[in-house]
C-alpha cells in the first residue's frame, strides 16, 4: 500500500529532524563541560530524542495527536529560545527559524487534510436500517 504523504508534512517533519540533529550535536559538546558522569547526559538525550522520534514518525503517520503535543512543545521550546535571545549565535537563529517555518507547514491546508484523514471518525460510516426510508 503507497501512502501519498502532503509535501508540507514531509519537508516540515525533515526540518524538524535537522533542527533537532543540529540541537543534539550542541548538546553532545555541552555535555562534555557539565561536570558529571557522561552516561546522565547521554541517557537522557537518548529518552528524549527517542520520544520526539515516536512523535515525528506519528505525524508521518498522520495522527493528530501528535501534530498537537509537538505544536505545544515547540512553542514551548521557541519561547525558550525567546528568553535567551541574547545568547543565540547565528545557529540557534537558523534552528529557531527552521522551527518555526516546520511548525506553520504542520498546519497549511493540505497538512489539515493529512492529519484530519487519521481522525477515528473518518472510518465510520453507518449503514442504514433495512427497510427504513
Amino acid at each position: 500500500m503507497r501512502v501519498n504523504i502532503p509535501k508540507p508534512v514531509l519537508f516540515s517533519v525533515a526540518l524538524l529532524l535537522a533542527a533537532h540533529a543540529a540541537g543534539l550535536w550542541q548538546m553532545i559538546l555541552l555535555s562534555r563541560t557539565l561536570g558529571v558522569p557522561l552516561w546522565m547526559p547521554y541517557s537522557t538525550l537518548a529518552v528524549v530524542y527517542s520520544l520526539l522520534m515516536v512523535l515525528l514518525v506519528m505525524m508521518l503517520r498522520g495522527k493528530r495527536w501528535a501534530r498537537a503535543v509537538y505544536s505545544v512543545l515547540g512553542v514551548l521550546s521557541l519561547l525558550s529560545a525567546i528568553g535567551h535571545v541574547v545568547d543565540l549565535g547565528a545557529a540557534g537563529w537558523l534552528v529557531a527559524m527552521a522551527k518555526v517555518v516546520a511548525l506553520v507547514l504542520l498546519y497549511v491546508p493540505a497538512s489539515n487534510s493529512w492529519f484530519a484523514g487519521s481522525s477515528p471518525n473518518s472510518s465510520f460510516k453507518p449503514n442504514p436500517l433495512r427497510g427504513s426510508a
